[in-house]
């Protein structure tokens, strides 16, 4: 068994994790990694929201005509864009109806992460990094059931 966890090593899993973040499933799937290992790691070193910000903002391109996109490597590449906005919006405004103007990147990450459980509440803060990705996870599942549907009166 390995004696310690890196942070590269824990964020590695997280990366590759789609659902479960446990210790055992971390355990089960790292060879020669112990629960104890993972769970002594978690204790020791604190992964803030911030810090995970921190990482990642460099890789974040802001932009007024910005779309927000997301790659879910199961579903048919050809019309994902398309079908995970018009999903989103379709989801969380119950219409096919699409607006002429696409949201905002703020606004559609603030639908991403009500699908993840944000309740957006006039006191709460921005969202955090858990509740984006539950949304995105949700997205994902939303926008490759719609395309599903989308294509059956075509095939």
């Amino acid at each position: 068994m390995i004696a310690t966890v890196s942070r590269l090593d824990y964020c590695q899993f997280l990366i590759g994790a789609q659902i479960n973040y446990t210790c055992t499933y971390m355990a089960d799937h790292v060879p020669k990694l112990s629960h104890d290992a993972v769970r002594s790691y978690l204790k020791r070193d604190k992964i803030t929201a911030a810090m995970v910000w921190e990482q990642a903002q460099g890789q974040v391109v802001t932009s007024p005509n910005g779309y927000l996109v997301f790659d879910d490597t199961v579903a048919d590449k050809n019309h994902l864009r398309e079908i995970e906005l018009v999903s989103l919006y379709a989801y969380t405004h119950k219409t096919l109806a699409f607006p002429d103007q696409p949201p905002t990147l703020n606004l559609a990450v603030l639908w991403i992460a009500m699908l993840g459980g944000f309740l957006a509440r006039n006191a709460d803060g921005p969202p955090g990094t858990i509740v984006i990705w539950r949304g995105i996870q949700r997205l994902a599942d939303i926008a490759a059931s719609f395309a599903i549907f989308k294509n059956v009166g075509n095939g």
